[in-house]
């Protein structure tokens, strides 16, 4: 596993690059409700989920050349990770992009987290929208953060752990040997720090037979696959 290296000093060079301008960060804007209604039909979330993530500011939007996006960032603007709303993938056939300048393996929405003592810890946009579906579900909105990391080649700094120290994290994985492997990373560069814990997949059904390989399936599993694990499934952000 990755282990974090010691706490390096926050250089003048450093802090300016985190405050440097990137051209994105004028362009972003509220959604309206019919676009936050748009992205939570797309993914089969509730649309107060989309709502949530748009009230915490971590879920702006984007007119980009290629059509509106919706974006996941937070209050730094230093990193910003978009997709398109429409769900076609950007040129080149890439899903999901980091806008220019982002520092693409910095984590999202560490300082809005603040306030709260559970954090759930996704990996990628739709899973970030997703944890607000389920924090609604069990009836913890109120009293659960999130914190995206952009992909599976995103790290916490040693810095970061600041944001954290002491609070409960639920790292909810991607199903695959990526997402797997970055979660043990995060886990071990957590460890110590936090209460630290992370929710299963295994054995769980979509509606269409398939695997659920990540927080958004989970919106989409089969009743019988519900029922069986029910216990594990309802309460999943009671952590």
């Amino acid at each position: 596993m990755a282990t974090l290296s010691p706490r390096e000093p926050r250089t003048e060079r450093t802090q300016a690059n985190e405050a440097r301008p990137r051209p994105w960060t004028k362009e972003l804007r509220a959604g309206s409700p019919e676009e936050l209604y748009s992205l939570a039909v797309q993914r089969n979330l509730a649309f107060e989920a989309a709502q949530l993530a748009h009230a915490r500011g971590l879920l702006r939007y984007f007119d980009s050349d290629e059509g509106v996006a919706w974006v996941i960032t937070d209050s730094t603007r230093v990193n910003a990770i978009g997709r398109l709303l429409n769900g076609k993938p950007w040129r080149g056939g890439i899903k999901a992009k980091n806008l220019p300048g982002s520092e693409a393996k910095r984590s999202i929405g560490l300082r809005e987290v603040s306030s709260y003592e559970q954090i759930a810890l996704v990996e990628g946009g739709p899973d970030t929208i997703s944890a607000f579906h389920h924090a609604l579900v069990d009836g913890v909105q109120e009293a659960l953060g999130v914190i995206c990391m952009p992909s599976a080649n995103a790290d916490f700094r040693p810095d970061d752990l600041e944001f954290v120290a002491g609070k409960r994290i639920r790292i909810f994985p991607h199903c695959d040997k990526a997402g797997f492997n970055a979660a043990l990373r995060w886990l071990n560069q957590l460890k110590g720090t936090v209460n630290v814990t992370w929710f299963d997949f295994d054995g769980l059904i979509r509606t269409d037979g398939k695997p659920v390989g990540d927080l958004n399936d989970l919106a989409s599993v089969a009743y019988d696959s519900w029922e069986m694990h029910r216990s594990a499934i309802e309460g999943c952000m009671i952590f």
